[in-house]
């Protein structure tokens, strides 16, 4: 539930940016940074239960776990789908067609930003022990 939200945000923010004929790369960043404070609060409190102990650690490493993901893993899935399938798409509609990189980038950063929340970031949660 709480991955739904951060992606709503972030679909919502980036269609938004990109309907206003923002770059790709440039709503992307401001996109994925508006779900990433979602994403935080939302997975410290619900996901993970963290309890509170070392929270620059965790907030450190959550920042270099998500903004990777956010920021380098997103724009190259979407870079590579969009140069190497973007063809196949164009019988979209043009939100549509714009939204298509950035789902399937969502879905591989997404298995990323899980992946190392519960093996990194909120390892020494009450959940996690």
């Amino acid at each position: 539930m709480v991955g739904s939200l951060n992606t709503f945000v972030d679909l919502s923010i980036y269609a938004l940016l990109t309907g206003a004929h923002l770059s790709i790369f440039v709503a992307n960043i401001f996109s994925t940074s508006c779900g990433l404070v979602v994403s935080y609060l939302l997975n410290r409190s619900f996901t993970f239960k963290s309890n509170g102990e070392n929270r620059k650690k965790e907030i450190v490493l959550f920042l270099g776990v998500t903004l990777f993901g956010l920021w380098v893993i997103q724009p190259l899935v979407i870079f590579l789908v969009i140069h190497l399938f973007g063809s196949w798409f164009t019988f979209l509609p043009d939100t549509i067609e714009r939204l298509v990189p950035k789902c399937l980038a969502i879905g591989v950063a997404l298995v990323w930003n899980y992946i190392l929340y519960n093996k990194v970031v909120f390892k020494y949660t009450s959940n996690n022990k």
